[in-house]
């Protein structure tokens, strides 16, 4: 992907975040320069919240978009419902401290009753609801004088109704086909799980709130006035809840807060909770690839470019090696540097053509071994773009695959995607082709180091001196 600004803003305001954090802790810094550090954190802090707000705007297009083109799936992982709660939570954290607001996270009788742990469930898309809950319940809360803000999580067996004083479910009458029927499922158990936000806000009167849930409305002229907003959102999470199987609601009064519920179908996933605790990681050699190209001759295969290489310090022998493929070179940059300063050794290619001459002339080719590492490159791991000039990704991985497969480079390369396309069908495509992993942009980059760990082990612990 030749452009993607978000992911550019995300990682350069991650870098200045740590940096400055860097100067504070080790610098030594006098009385004005810490006050300046300080305020220049509080800029970078700005800059992260609105490109966080920007992608939920990008989001919600993209996402409305593709519900008008019925072209929206849900896509199943295994997921901590409770983390991925307050994981979303966290994004508002400075917003919420700012605004001096309480809050309150609840796991009811029924989660822990039925003792759920991991279950298959669509955790962009529950992201996706949660994140335009919490936003109107904090944007109509934070200049209030009660200012509460309650979460909670439950299961059920059943599937949720309206309840007398309670939430009360507004469907919008367009059937979908129950997802958990589909064989990426699983078997396991079938669950419901209801996500609720609770705000002390100023709460709707039933004329208002029945306007909600539709394209562009919201509860009243006057909401647009003085809080701003597109009328999006609730219509958008209503279609998301009910694709995943559940359905939103909502119970309010005027003067006295509102608040929004949610429930998803979901599946238990114990099977892989259980090979997720015994530490096996995924097998990178997957026998699902397919093999789709003609042989080529790896001598024919000329670097058109040296790629650049870079280091966190003296290589060691447990010194983990990335190559990163991109041809963006704002990301390409971004990117070695924020691993390298997490201990990571890293080498850049500008293209699939570069990285297949590189892995060419790593220890991957049967003709050298570990032992000469140190004047032949050892790859651990690739993190490969996929739209790219002379030699896209997709045909990068493909080869490697094939010249696997002849047995001209050593077996079980892991190689991630790094993509902007993450609908359902774009993934199973890149893994078609041979990638082990996906991981969409814009990324959090402690999510992609995650990644990078499961394939390829815990890093090196960075010094307190690598970001600086």
């Amino acid at each position: 992907m030749s452009g993607n600004p978000l992911n550019a803003i995300f990682q350069c305001a991650y870098e200045l975040t740590e940096s400055i954090k860097s100067k504070l802790k080790h610098g030594n810094p006098s009385q004005e320069q810490v006050e300046a550090l300080n305020e220049s954190l509080d800029l970078a802090t700005t800059i992260t919240y609105c490109a966080n707000h920007q992608k939920r705007i990008v989001d919600d297009v993209l996402t409305l978009s593709k519900l008008d083109a019925r072209l929206l799936q849900i896509y199943p992982e295994t997921t901590n419902p409770i983390k991925l709660y307050k994981e979303i939570l966290g994004l508002f954290a400075p917003e919420i401290r700012a605004s001096r607001m309480n809050t309150n996270f609840m796991v009811g009788e029924g989660y822990n009753r039925l003792d759920v742990k991991h279950v298959m469930i669509d955790p962009n898309r529950v992201t996706q609801i949660v994140i335009n809950l919490l936003s109107n319940a904090i944007k109509f809360t934070k200049k209030g004088k009660k200012r509460d803000l309650e979460m909670t999580i439950n299961a059920h067996l059943e599937e949720p109704a309206n309840r007398p004083m309670g939430t009360r479910y507004v469907p919008s009458g367009v059937q979908h086909q129950d997802p958990t029927g589909l064989s990426e499922w699983g078997h396991e158990e079938v669950l419901y799980l209801s996500f609720a936000v609770k705000d002390s806000g100023l709460g709707m009167t039933p004329e208002e709130a029945s306007n909600l849930f539709q394209k562009f409305s919201q509860a009243s002229p006057r909401t647009h006035t003085q809080f701003g907003g597109s009328g999006l959102g609730l219509y958008i999470s209503r279609n998301l809840a009910e694709l995943h199987g559940g359905r939103i609601g909502l119970s309010s009064q005027a003067g006295f807060g509102s608040t929004f519920e949610f429930y998803v179908k979901v599946r238990r996933s114990e099977v892989l909770e259980v090979a997720t605790q015994s530490g096996d990681d995924p097998a990178p050699g997957d026998a699902s690839r397919h093999m789709i190209i003609t042989s080529p001759i790896m001598q024919q295969v000329q670097p058109v470019h040296s790629p650049e290489r870079s280091t966190s310090g003296a290589p060691s022998s447990s010194q983990k090696h990335v190559l990163v493929v991109e041809d963006n070179l704002i990301n390409q940059r971004l990117l070695c540097k924020l691993i390298t300063k997490q201990g990571y050794d890293t080498t850049a290619a500008n293209n699939g053509e570069e990285a297949l001459a590189f892995i060419a002339s790593s220890t991957w080719n049967p003709v050298h071994t570990k032992e000469d590492s140190d004047i032949v490159p050892t790859i651990d791991i690739v993190l490969c773009d996929i739209e790219m000039p002379i030699m896209d990704g997709k045909t990068c991985v493909r080869r490697v695959r094939q010249l696997q497969q002849e047995g001209l480079l050593t077996l079980d390369i892991p190689i991630i995607a790094i993509t902007g396309n993450a609908r359902l069908e774009q993934v199973e495509e890149m893994r078609q082709c041979g990638f082990d992993d996906v991981v969409t942009k814009p990324y959090k980059i402690n999510k992609l180091l995650k990644v990078i760990e499961q394939y390829v082990g815990k890093r090196d612990d960075p010094s307190p001196t690598a970001v600086s």
